[in-house]
Parts: structure tokens; sequence; C-alpha cells
């Protein structure tokens, strides 16, 4: 299903798998199908060798070439065993892609509440902002993950940073998530412009 999700979301599993090397794809397949035993050894290797904030490459907006972190990764696919085991070894929680994604902003796309709630108590910050001025909160409400907009709402996320003049409420109204529409209007917030 995961693999399913970044196709569909901008990336060719071919290209990406293409662009990879063969232990990035065998890191990826783990951390998606729950190979707990493959995903710690694989980190435990990347820990002995400096290197829990590889960059491995994504295809995540058409002709765009950016790379993630493996607690990018774990963060985005909803692996909560692999993002606790890397912010243990000392993955960068605020690690930003190309676009401006942390890890926290890849969790919330996808809904994973248990994952941004690791990263929190690791220090992530929930207000961090993409390259469109788009922080978590945002993002959740694109996608109409209305249990995310709560949680992030309830853990003091922003409700007015702005992206390209919208906030959150606007963005749900336009993918049409009438409840998460329904939760930002009762929390107060207004269109923009309004």
């Amino acid at each position: 299903m995961f693999l399913f999700i970044l196709t569909a979301m901008g990336c060719s599993e071919k290209s990406s798998e293409s662009s990879r090397s063969q232990s990035d794809n065998d890191f990826i397949e783990a951390l998606t199908y729950h190979h707990e035993f493959k995903v710690s050894a694989i980190i435990d290797d990347l820990a002995k060798t400096n290197n829990i904030d590889k960059k491995i490459q994504t295809e995540r907006v058409a002709q765009t070439t950016n790379f993630w972190t493996p607690l990018c990764y774990a963060s985005f696919i909803g692996n909560s065993k692999a993002v606790e085991l890397l912010i243990s070894k000392g993955a960068n929680v605020n690690y930003r892609d190309s676009n401006g994604h942390t890890p926290l902003i890849l969790a919330s796309i996808t809904g994973n509440i248990e994952e941004i709630e690791i990263l929190l108590q690791a220090g992530a910050n929930i207000n961090e902002v993409d390259i469109n001025n788009s922080n978590a909160l945002i993002r959740a409400s694109a996608e109409g993950n209305l249990l995310t907009v709560k949680y992030l709402v309830e853990h003091s996320c922003e409700l007015e940073p702005k992206n390209g003049g919208q906030n959150a409420l606007d963005f749900a109204i336009f993918y049409q998530h009438k409840e998460v529409v329904d939760y930002l209007t009762e929390k107060g917030l207004k269109k923009s412009g309004t």
C-alpha cells in the first residue's frame, strides 16, 4: 500500500528504483513491510559508519530530484519502531529535503500520528514550514487527515501560517474535506481574506 502512495504522490516506482542503489531499495522495502530485524541491522550499520542521515533519492515531485534520510522514509511510511531507533542513533529530526519537508511534515501528509508524537518528543519543530510556507497542519488539512489535524492543533501547531495567502482551512475547503473544514472552523480559523 505504501509503495502505491509513493507512486501516487508523483514518484514513479520504476524511476525511483532505477535511480537508487539496491541497498537503498532494500531498506525502503524493509521499512515498508516492517521487517524489524532487517531494518534494525541496516540502521545499526548506518550508525556504525556515521551515516545515520544518509541521503536516499526520492522523486516525490516529477522532474525534481530530492533526497530523504532514513528518518524521512520511516516517518512517511509509518514505521514507528524504525523512527524510534533512528532517533536513538542520532538522526536529525529537523532535516529538510529540497522541498523543505521535514520528517514531521512527511508524517503529517500520510497521517502517521504515532510517528508525529515520537518526533515531537525528540524535539521536532511542529511549526517548521516547507518551501511553499506550508506547515504540518496545512499538509494534513490538504490530505484530509482529520485525526492528524486534531492532534497538531491540540499540540499547539500554528493555525495561521500562510501558503500563497492560504491557510489550513482554505486547503481543506479546496480539497473538499468537510470534517476538517468543520473542525478548523470550530477552532476559530477563518478563510484567508475574510
